[in-house]
């Protein structure tokens, strides 16, 4: 699944997203779309499109308002933070999710 994630950030020409969206799902949950750009700092088609991408591969859950990782986002998510700690302590902004409050 990793590397379905790479993928999916390797080809976007804003860089890597997917780590950063999940973590922004897991911090806000049920919080609808609108406020998830301002936190993140994107268009709202943008994130929709991203976050559909992720419930495809069984990650996210869609609610009324907002979404939720599912069990598998949630595993994901952890092993993809596991996976690379070499890479934040050299840059510890590096992918790193935005902490502010929902």
């Amino acid at each position: 699944m990793s590397t379905r994630l790479r993928r999916l950030d390797v080809r976007s020409p804003t860089g890597p997203w997917t780590e950063r969206l999940l973590a922004a799902v897991e911090g806000c949950p049920n919080v609808a779309a609108r406020v998830l750009t301002t936190r993140l700092g994107c268009e709202k088609d943008w994130l929709k499109l991203q976050v559909r991408k992720l419930k495809n591969l069984g990650l996210t859950i869609s609610h009324h308002p907002g979404y939720t990782l599912s069990l598998r986002g949630h595993a994901v998510l952890d092993h993809v933070r596991e996976a690379e700690p070499d890479h934040r302590r050299s840059n510890p902004r590096a992918g790193a999710p935005d902490r502010r409050p929902c």
